[in-house]
């Protein structure tokens, strides 16, 4: 009768190889959903007051945008026609403005801020 003996090598390279092959697959999933959430989408707004044209961008975006009406009133953003990912659009509508659109790295929301800069950023 054979008997079998695990070498414990053997059970630590196997522990291993699965902890890497988990750890890579845990990152390119995280890099799928970042590729998704910046994924192009299909924008046609027309110019007019950011905090309707703001709400119509996150609709048509599918995407959250936060902002305060004080921060917004009476800001005029841009029209924009065509297929962009949602931090590009916003960059489009916002420039000239004195709103600037962050958006935050983990959930994805974009926060509306008044600033100089027109530039899309994360946080």
């Amino acid at each position: 009768m054979k008997r079998h003996f695990e070498d414990e090598r053997g059970s630590s390279a196997v522990f291993a190889g699965g902890l890497l092959l988990g750890v890579a697959l845990s990152l390119w999933v995280a890099s799928q959903a970042e590729e998704s959430a910046e994924a192009k989408k299909s924008f046609k707004m027309s110019a007019g007051n950011a905090a309707r044209t703001l709400k119509q961008a996150a609709r048509q975006a599918g995407v959250d945008i936060v902002f305060s009406a004080d921060i917004v009133e009476g800001v005029k953003t841009r029209a924009i026609k065509g297929d962009y990912p949602p931090s590009e659009a916003l960059n489009l509508m916002l420039r000239g403005s004195s709103l600037v659109a962050v958006k935050h790295r983990k959930s994805g929301v974009f926060l509306i801020k008044r600033q100089k800069a027109t530039v899309v950023g994360e946080i």
